[in-house]
């Protein structure tokens, strides 16, 4: 018996992090398909943030406004999982 692979959505950063102000920076996924149910983001300090239930197989989210690295999660109803890490930088000047 195969287990089929996992659907491996990918995380972009689509935008930087104005420093200073109310903005911050910003994500787009592709590739989750209809597989997963959550997708939550960490950021460098402080709570989770559950970006989406029910998980589309594109979309954006933000703004994110610490500078540094965040980790991701993509969760499926079967347990199985996505992680991986992205990095909101500061913008220039």
């Amino acid at each position: 018996i195969s287990t089929p692979a996992p659907i491996t959505p990918t995380i972009t950063v689509t935008a930087c992090d104005p420093v200073g102000t109310a903005g911050g920076g910003t994500i787009a996924w592709s590739g989750a398909g209809n597989v997963y149910y959550q997708l939550t983001v960490y950021p460098p300090t402080g709570a989770p943030i559950i970006v989406y239930q029910n998980v589309n197989p594109s979309g954006t989210y933000g703004p994110l406004t610490q500078v540094g690295t965040w980790h991701y999660k993509f969760q499926a109803d079967n347990e199985m999982s996505v992680s991986g890490t992205f990095t909101i930088a500061a913008c220039p000047g």
